[in-house]
This record gives structure tokens, C-alpha cells and sequence, in this order.
């Protein structure tokens, strides 16, 4: 049992350049799964920006329907306040008020959502600079 295990003779000595190259090989293949992998981080923010976005504008499509009925019930209450005057007062304060709550909250979360969206194209600009999808569109591949 004095016989150990025979390794195979290292041919390196035939070939140079087989070590340098195939640390430059594994080298190479680091900078790729990290380019990959930061790309795939940037398109995974991208979504997440988008989703925030497109909730954005779904509040903002909610204020503007809100703002549409509070204007109708206001003008029903123009027409409706010469017949008690005092509430007829209230109410066009009342609404004149959430016609303008509604106004500025709806500039507010529209500026929110071009704001998530200019976020989200800046992030889809560098994930595709990652993925080096642009220049091989450019190339026509």
C-alpha cells in the first residue's frame, strides 16, 4: 500500500502561455458575471420605478376624477344656494375649498410621477449600457 496516487504530468512547460491566458480567462469572466449582475440590479430598479410611477399616476387620475365631481357638485350648489342663502354660503366655501385641495394635489403627484419616470429611464439607460444592448442594436444584431 506505498503507492500513492499518480497525477498527471503538467504539460505547462510545452505551452508558456497556457497559465497567463488562463488567468486573464478567469479574470475576464469575473468582470462579466459582475457586469451581468449589476445589470440585472438596474432593470430590477427600473420595474420598481415603474411600478411606483404607474401608481403615481393612477392617484393622480383618482384626484383629477375627484377634482371633475367636486366641480359638478359645486355648480349644483350655485344653482341650488339663492334658496337659503346662508347654507348655500357654506357649501360654495366648502367646495371651493376642495376644488382647490384637489387642484394642487393632482400638480403634486403629477410631478411625483414625471419625477419616478425620468428616475426610471436614467436606471433603464445604465442597465442597457450593462447589458451592452445598445451598441449591438446599433450594429443591427
Amino acid at each position: 500500500m506505498g503507492e500513492g496516487i499518480e497525477l498527471p504530468e503538467s504539460h505547462h512547460q510545452d505551452h508558456p502561455l497556457v497559465l497567463p491566458v488562463s488567468i486573464t480567462i478567469s479574470i475576464m469572466a469575473v468582470f462579466v458575471a459582475g457586469a451581468s449582475l449589476l445589470g440585472h440590479r438596474a432593470h430590477t430598479e427600473g420595474l420598481r420605478l415603474e411600478t411606483q410611477a404607474a401608481s403615481r399616476w393612477t392617484q393622480y387620475q383618482a384626484k383629477s376624477i375627484r377634482l371633475h365631481e367636486t366641480q359638478e357638485t359645486s355648480d349644483v350648489v350655485n344653482l341650488v344656494a339663492p334658496l337659503n342663502k346662508d347654507l348655500g354660503e357654506k357649501l360654495k366655501e366648502k367646495y371651493a375649498k376642495e376644488v382647490e385641495h384637489y387642484e394642487s394635489d393632482k400638480g403634486d403627484v403629477s410631478k411625483e410621477a414625471k419625477n419616478l419616470e425620468d428616475e426610471r429611464d436614467s436606471t433603464v439607460r445604465q442597465a442597457d449600457r450593462f447589458d451592452g444592448e445598445k451598441r449591438f442594436w446599433k450594429l443591427g444584431w
